[in-house]
């Protein structure tokens, strides 16, 4: 088994758990969930864009330890200042360090430009 396979079989695992814990319905009523997105194809095509994602990952398997000393809000408004045109916050838990609650902390920061959630997903409830 690859380390792909190893992280699919454990995303699988964590979210049959999370299903059982948080139902459907909760999700739909909570307060983002119709929050209106921010136009990822307009933030990299503005006239002045940068045209930048920048990631933020607080491990991998392949490389250890990356970033584990400073907070997301801390990183989040480093990129606000460098003016990127998005943000891409890695939330898978077990092998990259990642959670939910680092894109909900990095959208308390910033409101202004695209955040894409970086996972690996494997049913459509992590989507609602």
């Amino acid at each position: 088994m690859n380390i792909l396979d190893k992280i699919i079989a454990h995303k699988k695992v964590e979210v049959a758990k999370l299903m059982r814990e948080v139902s459907l319905e909760k999700l739909v009523k909570s307060p983002n969930f119709n929050r209106t997105p921010i136009s990822l194809k307009k933030a990299l095509t503005a006239k002045n864009s940068t045209g930048i994602i920048a990631e933020f990952k607080r491990k991998s398997p392949s490389k250890g330890i990356i970033n584990d000393k400073v907070s997301i809000g801390e990183v989040t408004q480093g990129y606000l200042d460098a003016n990127v045109a998005a943000q891409s916050i890695l939330t898978e838990m077990a092998f990259f360090g990642g959670s939910i609650v680092d894109l909900i902390q990095a959208r308390a920061v910033n409101e202004t430009i695209p955040i894409l959630r970086k996972d690996f997903i494997v049913d459509g409830f992590q989507i609602v």
